[in-house]
């Protein structure tokens, strides 16, 4: 049965929903890989950090309440950042999160408080500073991955045993119970040795997208050699002898900011299709200072008019921060 339909970012400015049924969200909250976020024998008290539009969020309420844990919820979530993070942490006694990294960077682990000890990233890739900074901090550290449409998380990584971390910022680490990946060539699907377009098949795959079967049709495959029905990431990786998966990047223009899954060519679409004064729009994510930057032709615009019909027209975490 469909238990949601979760809208992600579109090439074509349109969003899609998946549509994600009940066995692809309880098998993960069944996986013995997610012991630590079962927290009825130790009391825990997580908060709820990630927006709800945001489906790795399900991992930290849906945990709870199946589990007889505590779930607590900040009375200013979009302000969950930094000191006022750091604040309810201490506050509410809080001993676990599920994060994106972006997140975790605002707050310092010398300053938070002695009660929190388990912790969760995903959402984005992991720096090698950031997880050195935590790692020696905490009892339990996870690194996850995971489109949409495999169920909220594909794989878990635990970063804490591990002696050598050169590769970790980008390592995403085993397959969830009932999972396969594979890394095979973007064009021929032929299954590699090497580096290429991660599939992801098993319990976790979504039926598919809302009214959308054309594009069902082409992230949704059935592999003839595996035969095998698999998604197509559209994510670079490669296997580890050992396992681990590493995460190399997109191959396509879709990017990961702040933890929302964004389609830079779907934006310029919505720029071109609600603004005429605009011939020609390219954006572009500026990684210094974690923001979106809508490069806009001619010169004669009025920027503002511009943030306020994009605003009526896409979520408010796509808007372009500059438009120069």
């Amino acid at each position: 049965n469909l238990c949601y339909v979760m809208y992600t970012s579109g090439s074509t400015g349109k969003p899609k929903g998946v549509l994600v049924e009940h066995k692809n969200v309880t098998s993960l909250l069944m996986d013995p890989k997610y012991d630590h976020f079962r927290y009825k024998d130790r009391g825990i008290r997580a908060l709820q950090v990630l927006s709800m539009a945001f489906d790795a969020s399900i991992l930290g309420w849906a945990m709870a309440i199946t589990n007889g844990s505590t779930i607590c919820f900040a009375k200013n979530p979009k302000l969950l950042v930094g000191n006022y993070l750091l604040d309810i942490i201490k506050c509410n006694e809080i001993e676990a999160m599920i994060v994106v990294p972006t997140i975790l960077a605002t707050i310092s682990p010398d300053k938070c408080s002695q009660t929190f000890k388990y912790l969760e990233v995903g959402g984005e890739v992991l720096p090698n500073n950031l997880a050195y900074l935590w790692k020696s901090r905490l009892k339990k550290f996870f690194n996850s991955y995971g489109p949409t449409e495999v169920g909220v998380m594909a794989t878990n990584y635990d970063i804490i045993p591990e002696n050598s971390l050169v590769t970790f910022g980008s390592a995403v680490g085993t397959p969830r119970d009932h999972t396969s990946i594979y890394i095979c060539d973007p064009i021929t699907q032929e299954l590699l040795s090497d580096k290429g377009e991660i599939l992801i098949g098993g319990v976790g795959l979504a039926r598919g997208y809302l009214n959308r079967e054309d594009i069902t049709k082409e992230r949704f495959i059935f592999h003839p050699k595996l035969q095998k029905r698999l998604y197509r990431t559209g994510d670079q990786g490669c296997i580890l002898e050992d396992g681990k998966i590493i995460y190399l990047g997109r191959f396509d223009r879709q990017v990961k900011l702040r933890g929302f899954r964004i389609e830079l060519s779907e934006i310029e679409a919505i720029i071109l299709s609600k603004c005429p004064e605009i011939c020609h729009a390219s954006v572009q994510v500026n990684e210094e200072k974690e923001s979106l930057v809508a490069f806009v032709m001619p010169k004669d615009i009025d920027h503002k008019a511009i943030r306020n019909k994009l605003s009526k027209a896409m979520a408010k975490f796509q808007v372009p921060d500059i438009i120069p």
